[in-house]
């Protein structure tokens, strides 16, 4: 279950990024992963903030080009 704050973020940023339903539940496992870390039984606001960022930091990494 996701509070209403966090619900309305990950749609927010998933219509805005156009992420796909796979993607989406991707990111709610890893937040999930990261409440349990905590010791948290529920999925908190700060766990989808912290995947959201961890997500933008991975695609701007994706896109660096090795030039030899």
């Amino acid at each position: 279950m996701l509070d209403a704050d966090s619900l309305g973020l990950l749609r927010e940023t998933s219509e805005k990024y156009g992420y796909s339903a796979r993607v989406i539940h991707k990111l709610l496992r890893l937040a999930r992963t990261s409440a349990d870390l905590e010791g948290e039984e529920q999925v908190r606001l700060k766990d989808i903030e912290k995947v959201l960022t961890c997500r933008e930091l991975d695609k701007s990494n994706s896109k660096m080009v090795v030039v030899k």
